[in-house]
């Protein structure tokens, strides 16, 4: 790892300062290189394995020179008068064992089915909202205009002791933030994304054939994330909030739908994170061509998980039509060319980001989405000599 560890990139600048300054669409002292590992820490050698987001700091900035952030999100809220029960059930017709959530509020019950699979991450309990859950349900936890109210009654403000607990936390947060140099990202859904993990595929339907329906969940979100947003800002004070936009892709909704329902409700979330200072970063990860224009016009700061394979975003095009505007994280696929690629492969990759991104400022390079765990960590460590050798300012041809 000594060998491995060899910073050929002269730091000048702190981590923070350095995504600030990508952010900003200004070159700073080198291109920022931020990794992030999905599930997938059995890659890594046992002394950079962490416990905790400031061991991953301490393992990460420092040793190997890379840039990463402080994370935060509001505190979950859901109202404490409401029933939750769980139970597990094994039907004869099912692969796999079935877990079943049921949330009684006062105004009906709220029932979400999920399978059990080798690899559900979560023992026998079903978050409200979660990735692995969109592909395993069985029954989404709303299924029409019925279950509203319910909902409604679900979410709701976090209690004094859960907000005096989160101070604390942001505290401790902002104060090894402030030692190492390192900046502070908050965490926050959008309605597109929360929608479909509540309604599942169904939602693309229901927002054609019950658009009444469709808008009245989207604004009990909307609500709902603007109250976690107006605590994130005030109490957790980040550099950087970052919105979750994954499936609110052109892949799932038409540019119109896009327009429709989800931007009106973005831009307000973007005005109030701008008027505290701070920027705004979307995740977008897959076929964003389409919604272009929308990006221009709603002038968000960062574009996370840039992918030129799987994602199907030419880096050239979003240089040239958006370049001026966004700061794009990403420039190298992670499942394909990090997990199955070889060294020339990933060097490739990187060297065509980093040209084509990197000139002026304005590039976070990122194996996008994310590094899984079938990646050889020999092809991570590819990566990074790769961005040593070529990331650093003035770029060489």
């Amino acid at each position: 790892m000594k060998m491995q560890r060899e910073h050929r990139i002269r730091s000048r600048m702190s981590s923070k300062e350095r995504l600030l300054s990508a952010i900003n669409l200004e070159e700073a002292d080198h291109i920022p290189l931020y990794l992030h590992l999905f599930e997938s820490q059995n890659i890594l050698p046992e002394e950079l394995r962490w416990q905790s987001q400031f061991e991953r700091i301490e393992r990460f900035v420092e040793p190997l020179g890379l840039d990463d952030f402080l994370w935060l999100s509001a505190p979950e809220a859901l109202d404490p008068s409401v029933k939750k029960s769980v139970r597990r059930e094994t039907p004869s017709d099912e692969r796999y064992p079935l877990l079943i959530k049921e949330y009684e509020t006062s105004k009906g019950t709220l029932r979400q089915v999920v399978r059990q699979t080798s690899d559900w991450p979560y023992g026998d309990d079903i978050p409200l909202l979660s990735d692995h859950a969109v592909s395993r349900s069985r029954e989404f936890l709303i299924k029409g205009p019925e279950d509203l109210e319910s909902f409604r009654c679900l979410v709701a403000e976090p209690s004094d002791q859960a907000i005096r607990r989160f101070s604390r936390y942001a505290e401790n947060v902002r104060s090894f933030a402030e030692k190492r140099g390192v900046a502070i990202c908050g965490d926050v859904g959008s309605t597109g994304t929360t929608a479909f993990m509540l309604l599942g595929w169904n939602s693309i339907m229901q927002s054609m054939t019950q658009p009444d329906f469709f808008q009245e969940l989207l604004d009990i979100i909307q609500v709902w994330q603007m109250r976690d947003l107006e605590l994130l800002l005030e109490i957790g004070k980040p550099d950087i909030v970052r919105v979750n936009g994954f499936y609110e892709t052109p892949a799932l909704w038409s540019p119109k739908l896009y327009r429709r329902f989800f931007m009106p409700r973005f831009a307000e979330k973007i005005r109030l994170i701008h008027k505290a200072g701070v920027k705004c970063g979307y995740t977008m990860s897959t076929t964003v061509t389409p919604l272009l224009p929308s990006f221009r016009e709603l002038g968000f700061d960062t574009l996370w998980y840039v992918d030129p394979v799987q994602g199907e975003m030419s880096l050239q095009r979003l240089k040239e039509e958006i370049g001026d505007r966004l700061c794009f994280l990403g420039g190298v696929n992670g499942a394909l060319t990090v997990g199955h690629g070889t060294g020339e492969d990933i060097r490739k990759a990187v060297r065509e980001a980093i040209q084509t991104l990197g000139p002026g400022g304005g590039l976070i390079l990122n194996a996008a989405d994310a590094i899984y765990k079938d990646a050889p960590w020999d092809n991570v460590i590819s990566m990074i000599q790769a961005w040593r050798e070529m990331g650093e300012y003035p770029l060489q041809p």
